[in-house]
């Protein structure tokens, strides 16, 4: 999977909002990728689906079209402003969220 998009992009989204953290792979038939959403919101890193903080509202999407790798993040907390990491084996893509 080779990901589309510019190596950082910056989003700012209001808080009790969704947000759409993009990811996407550029080839549509792409296979199943191993992939993982860091983020860096406590200044290390730490997989957003192991962090209690986010339980409850986060959403991928790639169980129905497998080239797409983006977060949806709900109920959005100013506790959430950050910078997020989408990783594949091969490459990464940063994503710096500011929450208003």
């Amino acid at each position: 999977c080779a990901l589309s998009s510019d190596n950082l992009t910056e989003i700012t989204q209001h808080r009790g909002d969704s947000v759409l953290l993009p990811c996407s792979c550029s080839d549509l038939n792409t296979k199943h990728q191993k992939l993982t959403w860091n983020s860096y919101r406590t200044g290390h890193a730490e997989e957003v689906f192991n962090d209690k903080h986010y339980r409850g509202r986060l959403q991928l999407f790639n169980n129905i079209s497998p080239a797409n790798l983006s977060l949806l993040i709900s109920d959005l907390r100013v506790e959430d402003q950050g910078n997020y990491r989408c990783s594949t084996e091969k490459e990464s893509r940063d994503i710096k969220l500011y929450v208003k």
